[in-house]
């Protein structure tokens, strides 16, 4: 890999995390504000958004820095990297939020990744 996508896989995973309507966001595709709250405008709630827009999945950034031969198991240093980030961003910014870190896996497809529940209390 080169540091170019390096930097970018690096930027993507421990992206920032903003607060829309009392819920926290990952911005892990770096869009512009008024972007992020436009897609999470387009689902029923943002409680609903949360939950499916806070999915980070790894498994493409593990694969082209390890290689293709690792198990979700292999991986659980790099999950805890990425939730330690987003839990220290998360409290620097904003004292008291509260926040839970998910794994997500999904086998069938090969998925791995985190989701980020969160809100600003």
């Amino acid at each position: 890999m080169d540091p170019y996508h390096l930097g970018y896989r690096l930027k993507t995973i421990v992206a920032e995390i903003v607060p829309i309507e009392g819920y926290f966001f990952v911005n892990h595709l770096d869009l512009p504000e008024g972007a992020l709250r436009s897609r999470v405008a387009s689902y029923a709630s943002p409680r609903e958004a949360q939950l499916w827009m806070n999915i980070v999945l790894l498994n493409d950034f593990i694969s082209e820095v390890c290689g293709d031969d690792w198990e979700d198991a292999d991986a659980v240093e790099i999950l805890e990297a990425v939730a330690l980030a987003w839990r220290y961003q998360a409290q620097a910014k904003y004292p008291g939020a509260n926040i839970q870190i998910e794994k997500v896996s999904d086998v069938e497809y090969g998925d791995l990744g985190l989701r980020l529940i969160g809100s600003v209390d």
